[in-house]
This record gives C-alpha cells, structure tokens and sequence, in this order.
C-alpha cells in the first residue's frame, strides 16, 4: 500500500510547476488539482496516522516513565553538585587569598629595596626595584582527587532589571503579536507599534 501511494504521489506532483492560472478554466483546473493533493493528503494520514498514535503514546508513556525514575536521582544529583562547587569555590578562595598575601609580601620587599636604593641616590635603581618582584612567587598548586567527576567552571546569569537590556537582546512574542493582529486587525499597528499589518490570502481545499 505504501509503494503504491508512492506512485499515486509521484503522478499528482510530477507537473505541479506547470500549472499557471490565467483564465478561468485554469483556476478550475488549478482547484481540481489541489482537490486531487488534498484527497491525497487524507491518503496518506489515514494510512499512517494509526500507526502514528499508538507510536506517540508509548512515547509518552516511556517518556513519563523515565522521568518518574530519574526525577529523585536528578534532584539529589543537583544537590551533590551544589555541595561539591561550593567546597571547590571554597578551596579557590583560599587560593586567591594565599595568593594576595604572597603579592602583598613581594610588594613590601619591593617597596623597602627601593626605598634603599633611593636614600643611596639611586633613582633609576629604585623604580626598578619598586616595579620587580625581588623573589620567586610561591607556586600555589590546585589539587582536585580523582573520583570519576569531572569539574568546570562557567558562567549563568539572572536579569535584575529588564528595562536595562539592551533591544538586540530582547526578542518580541510573535505569538502574542500575531493573536492581536488576528482580533484588532490593521487596529493593532497603533496599539503594538513597530509593525506593519497586511491583508494575506490563505487558500483551502475541501475534496
């Protein structure tokens, strides 16, 4: 059945880009071939519609099911994500810290051998010194077990003031556009603004 409407397709759209409408008895011809696709059509859903349904409802069924089971794993998996980036944000604060007393440690070095080589007349010395690290920084090295979980960091955001957004980023409910201009008609250019409302002819074929 299925190679069967195959064929009966391939014969009803073989000459459809030659179809023109110029006359009268053309548009009637035009109709009686969208008629011909519309039937088609009606072929074709009745065909595989049943088949679809029932494939659409164990879809969701299996769908549902699965997300029963993963909803408990999902929500402490969150949980324990969360305690592991804050102990993580925790060690990485620590390493900043460390790593602002190092920096604030070099600097006073820095500071006292230019303040020396300044009460020597040394100007030039000095402003080097003062600019240069007089020891090595202390390597602070990151270490993170090997467990099997693996751990990146990135950005996310919340919005705390929409009227701030810039345009670009704000993206217009054409939906909700589209439905007024369905009610109000050409109405809806003066109460939405920034569109422009136009007659569109939309054909339909009852078989």
């Amino acid at each position: 059945m299925s190679e069967e409407l195959k064929n009966q397709i391939a014969l009803i759209t073989k000459n459809a880009d030659t179809i023109v409408v110029t006359n009268e008895s053309e548009f009637i011809a035009a109709s009686e071939y969208l008629k011909a696709n519309k039937k088609m059509q009606k072929n074709v859903s009745a065909l595989l519609d049943p088949g679809i349904k029932k494939a659409n409802e164990a879809h969701k069924f299996s769908t549902k099911h699965k997300n029963d089971l993963l909803a408990p794993l999902l929500t402490v998996a969150r949980q324990v994500g969360a305690v592991i980036g804050a102990y993580l944000n925790k060690k990485e604060q620590e390493r900043l810290e460390i790593q602002r007393q190092e920096q604030k440690l070099l600097q006073q070095v820095a500071d006292k051998k230019a303040e020396l080589l300044k009460n020597l007349g040394c100007e030039v010395e000095a402003k080097m010194a003062k600019d240069e690290p007089t020891i090595a920084p202390i390597k602070i090295k990151k270490v993170i077990p090997k467990t099997g979980v693996s751990i990146k960091r990135t950005f996310d955001f919340e919005i705390i003031d929409a009227t701030k957004i810039k345009g670009e980023f704000m993206v217009p409910d054409e939906a909700k556009i589209r439905a007024l201009v369905k009610s109000l008609g050409k109405n809806a250019e003066s109460y939405i603004g920034g569109i422009r409302v136009f007659d569109k002819i939309i054909t339909s074929t009852r078989c």
